[in-house]
């Protein structure tokens, strides 16, 4: 048998293997391979809304002023020369005389020497937040007069007669529980607007 018809057979073998032997092999030869599906990233979590922090409350106005700049010796024998300062005051709670010097104010009182009647002043520089609040109280708790010379208010608090006015920034109150009507107070707030202006 001639040579050439030997090799034929081999021949066609190598070939069979290069060729795809079927539909399938030929689709899977021809076609790339699956593309890789997008794996699902990690989604970060939401953060929390930022919260909105109150601003700061202003500091009081440390207001230094002495009882007798509030009331002057003249001023208090003017007034009644039976009075004199009351040593060691302390404010009620809850008092307008208190709250005055929780604001960094001045609280003060007189006494009388033989009766013990007393009267009580206090004056206190305020920020215009607390300001707007003091005027509002002071409305709240007595009735628009003026008697004062300046935006005041008179009422009764647990008793006590309060006179108070606004003069700028300042607050003064005057309280006694002898007051019946302003007028009974309008000397002290006009010395007690004086010693702060």
């Amino acid at each position: 048998m001639p040579r050439a018809v030997l090799a034929l057979p081999l021949l066609v073998l190598l070939l069979a293997g290069c060729v795809p032997t079927s539909a399938t092999d030929e689709a899977t030869a021809t076609r790339p391979g699956p593309t890789p599906s997008p794996t699902a990233s990690s989604t970060a979590a939401p953060s929390a809304a930022p919260t909105a922090t109150a601003a700061p409350e202003a500091q009081p106005i440390p207001l230094s002023v002495a009882c007798d700049q509030l009331v002057s010796a003249q001023e208090l024998y003017d007034y009644n020369p039976n009075f004199s300062p009351a040593p060691g005051f302390s404010p009620a709670a809850g008092s307008s005389a208190a709250t005055a010097v929780s604001l960094g104010g001045t609280a003060c009182s007189w006494a009388h020497q033989s009766n013990g009647e007393t009267f009580d002043i206090s004056a206190a520089q305020l920020t215009d937040a607390r300001l707007a609040t003091a005027k509002a109280d002071a409305a709240a708790s007595g009735t628009a007069v003026s008697t004062f010379g300046v935006e005041g208010y008179f009422g009764t608090v647990n008793g006590t007669a309060v006179a108070q006015a606004f003069s700028g920034p300042y607050w003064i109150t005057v309280a006694s529980p002898t007051f019946v009507e302003p007028q009974d107070a309008a000397a002290l707030v006009s010395a007690a607007l004086a010693g702060v202006g």
